[in-house]
């Protein structure tokens, strides 16, 4: 089991009610696993702001994973670690 600590920003923090948040993942530990406890423990409110109601898939965004940068898009695959560190970089729209 890994423990990770997940960093938030903007519309995604106000959708957790917090800057950071710690998950306990069970294998496979992996990126995507971190988004699956986070849409079941903060539900529809979550879901409604990662989520693309249009192809029902995680919209594309960056992350940064320690010091690395990844995508939600090419990385949910990556494995993860006890002490890992995950921030979640949603772009806001705007005009």
């Amino acid at each position: 089991m890994a423990r990770v600590k997940v960093r938030t920003f903007t519309v995604v923090r106000d959708a957790l009610g917090a800057d950071v948040v710690e998950v306990e993942v069970n294998p496979p530990e992996t990126v995507g696993r971190i988004f699956d406890v986070l849409s079941q423990t903060y539900g529809k409110a979550f879901r409604d702001t990662l989520w693309d109601p249009l192809t029902g898939g995680m919209a594309p965004f960056l992350m940064k994973l320690n010091e690395e940068i990844i995508s939600s898009t090419f990385d949910m695959d990556k494995p993860i670690k006890d002490g890992d560190e995950i921030a979640v970089i949603f772009p806001l729209g705007g005009g």
